[in-house]
């Protein structure tokens, strides 16, 4: 009779026996052994190359170690078996030779069935069911194919993202997914393979198997342990993507480039797991006599799932998180959850109009656009999606279209102001100031109470050359509201055209005793006060702004008016100075590269880009910039290389084109460089550089036909230009045509 030994006391010192059976075993195991050496070799190279297979040469230690604790079980049941031992070690030696040396699962099988007929030879079937569970734990050596390695790392990683995104939920993280790519307030990061755990989830699960064999009894409990380790693994896994993240947007982002990821995360996290693993063992020994305890707890996780809310609650839900954060000025926040809401209804005209708010709330101008477009797909005659267009069309010096929206708008509704507005601005840019003055006017007479329409109004008159009118218009703004800070602005420009510096002080003085903290003020003045050359004057009030507002974004604003004087020293150093309050601000360091660049200084160009590629590694303008960087370095094909590839992650970004049009000429692969600066300009037409750059590239290669068509299409979209003007001149003059270039200068184009 085969006596049973307790599953909880298996370990104990075996009783050792010679005999001629362990000797033929050794033997026929060695010879096995041999046969397979270079499959074997081949496995050993592999566990030690793809940590996804270095589980797979301690399996063979693991399973002989217990088979010898259970060795006096094996030895009470042994005898010979050749009948049955014999076909099979034909099998695995025919499996052996037939089977491609290159297909590593099919030679391991062939091993692991040598090494088990070889058991079953010398000991027989008995005592291979007495060492069921080394026998089937050897199963383990053999190596999934690549394939099926791959298709379990995937799953894997879904499952992870599945889990982080329910977490994130849970913590109340604003988060929008895509397949596995999340994006957090200000913060775009993807589970990728290599974030799946497969290396830790199998390493726990076959440790799971392990310690259930000992520690357990039914084999039910030791199924249920290894399915909730493997659940825990992928938790652990989703826990370690949510922590990190979680604390990248809240916290430092430099986390994701820490030791915590890169180092220590896999031990910390690993910890974590055991932590978790640890009651759940104890549990299952301690109700190993109530099953339906087990079958109800798993029957309420499998329930748990089915109890998410409906999808039109869910949208509201995110809709109105999204309004929530938006009033709260979070708008990176918000501009997540309005994407979450956008899964539901991706044609929903009050969310992408919400959501292209956010995103011009957040200085992402871009992102905006697209969503008021796509808004515009759906409802085209939407008074309020022309209207954030038309603004937005300002903002990027678009004006012709501008002023189309506002048209579209007024001819529907005369009354609307904001309409007015936008449409008086774009023509007052286009330099078309008596119809601007016109449309101010209008503007003043539906608005009478309005501040800024007599504001708008008087800078029109200014620039018209109407002086009386434009200075009563700008003393009536300044009576509507006394605390309007373009009221000063405009009167300080008003003053300054005339060249009435002191009253342009003045008025700025003013201006500033009813805004102490109008930094828009401070720096108007510093600009009249640099006009006079009056330096120690001007950084004076730079500081007092430094010391009054003390915020990264006022350094941004006084670098910005250092580098539009082409002060660029003054202008890195205030930059440098917004870092010390804000070490993570990206706009900060982009300005510091586009001037380290200006200055040819290519080494402080890259660390800088380097940064910013360090946090956020899929960044298109660092890209670009590092391209750029490269390019400036003489290592143009390196330069092609890296803008090709930003090309091909962003092929709307106008800039990532044009830079790449810029690498093709210094190579002199002139089509290529046509074709990309064509691209640029179609993909925006208010992104000036590549208008002039293929313009340059017509005149460099004698085309002054194209060269002069460039030139003046460029003129139309930006008559105010000097440089745009100087080109067309240039090309005209070397057409010959004296007249055109004459009004060329002037900016009005033949």
């Amino acid at each position: 009779m085969t006596e049973t030994v307790p599953a909880i006391g298996r370990i104990q010192p075996p009783t050792t026996y010679p005999s001629k059976r362990n000797r033929y075993f050794t033997a026929l195991l060695s010879a096995t052994t041999l046969l397979f050496a270079a499959p074997l070799l081949a496995l050993i190279n592999l566990s030690l190359t793809d940590d996804r297979y270095s589980h797979t040469i301690l399996i063979p230690i693991l399973a002989a170690a217990i088979a010898y604790l259970d060795l006096d079980t094996i030895r009470h049941n042994s005898t010979l078996s050749p009948k049955v031992a014999i076909p099979i070690l034909a099998l695995a030696v025919i499996l052996r030779l037939a089977s491609p040396t290159s297909n590593l699962t099919l030679q391991i099988t062939a091993l692991v069935l040598s090494w088990l007929a070889a058991f079953l030879l010398c000991y027989g079937p008995a005592a291979l069911r007495a060492a069921a569970f080394p026998a089937l734990l050897l199963c383990l050596t053999i190596p999934p194919s690549t394939a099926a390695m791959d298709q379990l790392s995937v799953a894997l990683q879904s499952a992870s993202a599945e889990l982080s995104h329910l977490l994130f939920r849970l913590l109340a993280v604003p988060v929008f997914r895509q397949d596995n790519t999340f994006t957090l307030p200000g913060l775009t990061i993807e589970v990728a393979e290599q974030c799946s755990g497969i290396r830790s989830t199998l390493a726990l699960v076959i440790t799971s198997i392990l310690t259930g064999y000992f520690a357990l009894r039914s084999p039910s409990k030791r199924l249920a342990f290894v399915l909730a380790t493997a659940f825990i693994a992928i938790f652990k896994n989703a826990v370690r993507i949510v922590f990190l993240a979680t604390m990248a947007v809240y916290v430092d982002e430099g986390i994701l480039h820490g030791v915590l990821h890169h180092t220590y995360g896999g031990t910390v996290f690993s910890i974590f797991a055991i932590a978790l693993i640890a009651p759940i063992l104890y549990v299952l020994r301690r109700s190993e006599q109530h099953p339906k305890r087990a079958l109800l707890t798993l029957t309420l996780l499998l329930f748990l799932p089915a109890c998410s809310k409906d999808a039109e609650t869910a949208r509201k839900q995110y809709i109105q998180s999204g309004q929530t954060y938006a009033k709260k000025s979070d708008f990176k926040s918000a501009i997540v959850e309005y994407q979450n809401a956008l899964r539901y209804d991706s044609k929903n005209v009050d969310v992408l109009q919400n959501l292209a708010e956010v995103y011009l709330a957040n200085r992402q101008p871009r992102e905006a656009y697209a969503a008021l477009m796509q808004a515009s797909a759906v409802d085209p005659n939407r008074t309020e999606i022309r209207l954030n267009l038309g603004r937005l069309y300002l903002s990027a010096n678009d004006y012709k279209k501008a002023e189309e929206q506002a048209n579209a708008i007024v001819a529907k509704d005369p009354a609307n102001v904001d309409a007015q507005q936008i449409l008086g601005a774009a023509l007052s840019a286009q330099n078309q100031h008596e119809r601007a003055i016109k449309v101010f006017e209008r503007l003043a007479e539906l608005a009478p109470k309005d501040a800024s329409s007599f504001i708008n109004l008087g800078v029109s008159q200014t620039a018209a050359g109407k002086a009386a009118e434009a200075e009563r218009n700008l003393r009536k703004a300044a009576d509507l509201d006394p605390k309007h800070p373009q009221v000063y602005m405009a009167l300080a420009d008003f003053h300054r055209r005339a060249g009435q510096f002191a009253l342009a002080e003045q008025a700025l003085a003013k201006g500033l005793d009813a805004n102490p903290d109008a930094a828009n003020l401070y720096l108007a003045q510093a600009a009249v006060l640099a006009a006079q050359s009056k330096s120690e004057a001007t950084e004076a009030i730079l500081s007092k702004l430094r010391a009054r507002v003390p915020k990264p974004e006022i350094a941004t604003a006084i670098g910005d008016f250092y580098s539009s004087r082409n002060q660029r020293d003054q202008a890195i150093a205030e930059y440098r100075r917004g870092l010390e309050l804000a070490p993570g601000d990206i706009d900060l360091k982009t300005r510091l590269v586009e001037l380290h660049l200006a200055a040819a200084q290519v080494a402080e160009a890259g660390k800088w880009n380097d940064e910013i590629l360090r946090s956020r590694p899929k960044d298109v303008r660092g890209g670009v910039a590092r391209g750029r960087i490269l390019l400036s370095a003489g290592k143009r094909d390196e330069a092609i290389v890296e803008l090709r590839k930003q090309v091909s992650q962003a092929r709307d970004s106008a800039p990532a084109h044009h830079y790449l049009a810029l690498a093709y000429v210094a190579t002199m692969q002139t089509a290529q460089a046509k074709a990309e600066f064509q691209e640029a300009i179609r993909l925006d037409g208010a992104f000036l550089p590549p208008r002039l750059s293929l313009a340059e590239l017509h005149v460099n290669l004698g085309e002054l036909a194209p060269a002069r068509d460039a030139a003046e299409s460029a003129a139309r979209s930006f008559p105010a230009k000097p440089a745009v003007r100087s080109l067309l001149a240039s090309i005209l003059l070397r057409q010959r045509n004296f007249a055109g270039a004459r009004h060329g200068w002037s900016g009005q184009p033949q």
